[in-house]
């Protein structure tokens, strides 16, 4: 048995892909068989998400806040973290990790989406994450299409790239569809995420306007973005999925994903997804989602409309497909893919 300490000093405690990721993660190790020590800065261990699990703690007094304050800290805050938790293995999501190569560490990289920014922060993030990659025993990525991408981008990464998928924890249609959502129209269409220009928001709102009442747009996801929609902000899981499970169709219009985490969340609970055709929305969503070109408004709408207007013989069936696809992710897929990961560090 090893101890792995996961780094979880760049949440900042609300909800996040990367917390529903290392909860998972954490569950998964202690399942095959770690010992699992969290490096937390917020305290974590009392919020719902992460109470419960058979882990150790150990608190990072003052956690830098974002990449130029953990480039200003170094590596003494790492090496402490090591050293307190008696760990064999870190497994870290944030970018620059600026550990020695002595440090047993297994980076992981959600996506590559710095990669399209502008200037000095595309260079910088290329900058971090390559001596991420260099330092690190393995890399997780989360489809095949960015171990590809990562792959063609940092060539130091070939050979080290494990696929490690986030996954989703079935629930009952039943009890999905039994939450009340007094504040909502019967009739929505719900798109989901953070206020970043990679989601496409342009493109929801242009397929908003195009919706007839009583049919309406719902955004839920941290941030305010204003547009013709439906604000509800951040949501915790149980709303997130009575939204999904209970909306007319689920748009999902990024233009760059690692992974489609929310997408994937629909199909859980049986949502009629209609997806932007990246990469990793093909690898994850399968054939239990519509697609169209990334972008396109035109072939978004028409996609769009074909859900909303879909027979309950129809909806049933989707249904079906988007529960066999979602259940491809469940907690198994995750503890296989770490349990070959660690295994060829020979701990």
């Amino acid at each position: 048995m090893s101890r792995v300490l996961l780094d979880a000093t760049a949440l900042d405690g609300g909800p996040s892909g990367s917390a529903t990721r290392l909860v998972a993660v954490a569950k998964s190790l202690h399942r095959i068989g770690h010992a699992v020590v969290v490096w937390h800065g917020v305290a974590l261990r009392d919020q719902e998400t992460w109470k419960g699990l058979d882990v150790e703690w150990v608190q990072d007094p003052n956690p830098p806040r974002g990449p130029w304050a953990r480039w200003r800290a170094g590596d003494t805050r790492i090496l402490s973290a090591v050293k307190t938790s008696r760990a064999d293995l870190v497994m870290t999501e944030a970018l620059p990790w600026m550990a020695r190569e002595t440090v047993p560490t297994i980076v992981t990289i959600h996506d590559l989406r710095k990669e399209v920014d502008p200037g000095v922060t595309r260079w910088l993030w290329h900058r971090a994450a390559s001596r991420a990659v260099v330092a690190a025993r393995r890399i997780h990525v989360p489809t095949a299409a960015t171990a590809t991408s990562l792959a063609e981008l940092i060539p130091d990464s070939i050979g080290r790239i494990d696929v490690v998928p986030n996954i989703v924890v079935m629930r009952s249609l039943k009890e999905v569809r039994a939450v009340d959502l007094p504040d909502l129209p019967p009739r929505f269409v719900v798109a989901m995420g953070h206020p970043e220009a990679r989601k496409d928001w342009d493109l929801v709102a242009a397929v908003s306007k195009r919706l007839v009442s009583p049919m309406v747009m719902v955004r839920a996801g941290r941030g305010r973005i204003d547009g013709p929609w439906i604000d509800v902000g951040a949501v915790n899981d149980t709303l997130r999925d009575a939204l999904f499970a209970r909306a007319s169709a689920v748009l999902c219009p990024s233009r760059l994903e690692g992974f489609g985490l929310v997408g994937l969340e629909a199909l859980a609970v049986g949502g009629f997804v209609v997806a932007s055709g990246i990469p990793a929305h093909r690898e994850v969503l399968g054939m239990a989602a519509s697609y169209f070109t990334p972008g396109d408004v035109e072939q978004a709408w028409v996609e769009l409309e074909r859900a909303i207007n879909a027979s309950s013989i129809q909806q049933a069936a989707r249904c079906f497909e988007a529960r066999e696809q979602a259940e491809k992710f469940g907690p198994a897929a995750l503890d296989v893919a770490l349990r070959a990961s660690v295994a060829t560090l020979a701990l």
